[in-house]
């Protein structure tokens, strides 16, 4: 009897282990806490009337907690994953944002604490003005070679500005020479033109006086006729070089 109840009990043990029978055993433990309370404080006799009494029902022995088991079934997982999803999503990245903040923050401290404790050093200060030191010779070098440079750029500045001086100054001397050319040479051509304009003008007075002695003396009209077209000649040579006679009104 023993090795039946034995064996009852292990196999129950067992099918309990079953997710699903195991949720359905527990929704309707849930839904019937009640009895289930009262069959447990009750003694041997009244567990064996609360047997004797119960009656079954489908709705609410089994349905009822059939809908709850599945629910815990797939709710609960679901609900899990949701759960995990946020705490290693959110809870934990912020969790662990704050400690590496905190952990680099002592370690800022830390390093800072270290730095000074170095810093307060003599060797540390001799190490330090050594290597100002370098750094200023270093500095005053590349001075110095900048310098040089820019006094090569110089030279080379100064050395080309003297060449385009002198380059312009000769310029300067042709066309100064040119314009004193120019200007003997328009002297001259001035002087010509006037020597040329007297000469012009003297011969064409010259004519005009001796086209009016031979108008006096010539009756023919055909004489007149030519007399009057050698005048329009002259005229027209002192309208083109600009020669005039002095005794024409203006």
């Amino acid at each position: 009897m023993k090795d039946l109840l034995k064996s009852l009990k292990d196999n129950a043990t067992s099918r309990l282990n079953n997710p699903i029978i195991g949720a359905f055993v527990l929704s309707w433990m849930f839904l019937n806490i009640n009895g289930v309370a009262r069959f447990i404080l009750e003694s041997n006799q009244g567990k064996l009337d609360i047997i004797k009494s119960k009656s079954w029902g489908f709705t609410d022995d089994l349905l009822i907690p059939f809908s709850v088991s599945v629910g815990y079934l797939v709710i609960l997982p679901i609900l899990n994953t949701l759960y995990s999803f946020i705490h290693d999503n959110c809870i934990d990245q912020v969790r662990d944002r704050n400690s590496n903040k905190a952990q680099k923050d002592a370690f800022i401290r830390r390093k800072e604490t270290v730095c000074a404790k170095i810093e307060s050093t003599d060797e540390y200060v001799v190490k330090l003005k050594d290597k100002e030191l370098e750094l200023w010779a270093e500095q005053k070098l590349e001075l110095i070679r900048e310098i040089i440079n820019l006094k090569g750029k110089y030279s080379k500045l100064l050395s080309d500005f003297e060449l385009k001086s002198k380059e312009f100054r000769a310029e300067n001397n042709k066309l100064s020479l040119s314009i004193v050319q120019l200007e003997h040479l328009n002297k001259r051509l001035s002087a010509q033109d006037s020597e040329q304009k007297d000469y012009i003008g003297r011969f064409a007075n010259n004519l005009d006086k001796a086209l009016n002695s031979l108008e006096n003396r010539v009756v023919s009209n055909e004489k007149l006729d030519e007399i009057e077209k050698i005048r329009n000649e002259i005229s027209d040579i002192r309208n083109k070089f600009y020669v005039w006679d002095d005794e024409i009104p203006f």
